[in-house]
């Protein structure tokens, strides 16, 4: 393996070969764009430890990528850039709170019409059965969680926001994430 050239390497090998190269000497600051690609999943996973492990020695970490998922798991905070331009620098938590998360609740009877009417519900499906409602919620979730608690609920599932929908929510139709005014972004 020493005697091949590093062009004759897998693209994931010379990923790994190049994060080596670029880190051995341990800088203040990391640039690193799309730095997982071709990586197979338990480098991905060694190199997430790897910046977790920087960060908490005080390293600046800046990453560029496509993967949110990675960018999820290593980041505290986030940029997001649209054409060209930063448009929000926040932290994942902040970002999460004014996320529109979907909630799944299948009802023991028929769900309640008026689910729509609770403070910081949007729009509320009702299935054809008449006894699952999904539900698109922002925001304070208790005035939703006393309505819910007055029915026999047989399932909810209430995912955490991802960060790809919360990515997603900066290049809508207008460009602007719901809730917020074209000024602000």
């Amino acid at each position: 393996m020493l005697a091949r050239r590093v062009k004759q390497l897998s693209h994931g090998t010379r990923q790994k070969l190049g994060i080596v190269m670029a880190l051995q000497h341990d800088p203040e600051l990391w640039i690193l764009d799309e730095p997982t690609t071709a990586l197979d999943p338990l480098a991905q996973e060694g190199f997430r430890r790897v910046v977790r492990e920087a960060a908490s020695r005080g390293r600046a970490i800046l990453l560029s990528s496509h993967v949110l998922a990675e960018v999820d798991a290593v980041a505290d905070t986030v940029g997001i850039i649209r054409a060209g331009e930063l448009v929000a620098v926040e932290s994942i938590a902040a970002l999460r709170s004014r996320a529109v998360r979907r909630m799944t609740v299948r009802f023991e009877g028929a769900a309640p019409p008026d689910l729509a009417r609770v403070a910081g519900v949007g729009r509320v499906t009702i299935d054809r059965d008449g006894r699952t409602a999904a539900l698109e919620v922002r925001g304070d979730v208790n005035a939703l969680l006393r309505r819910l608690a007055a029915e026999t609920v047989e399932t909810m599932a209430f995912p955490e926001a991802e960060l790809t929908d919360i990515f997603l929510g900066f290049y809508g139709p207008a460009g602007v994430p719901a809730g917020r005014r074209a000024a602000d972004a």
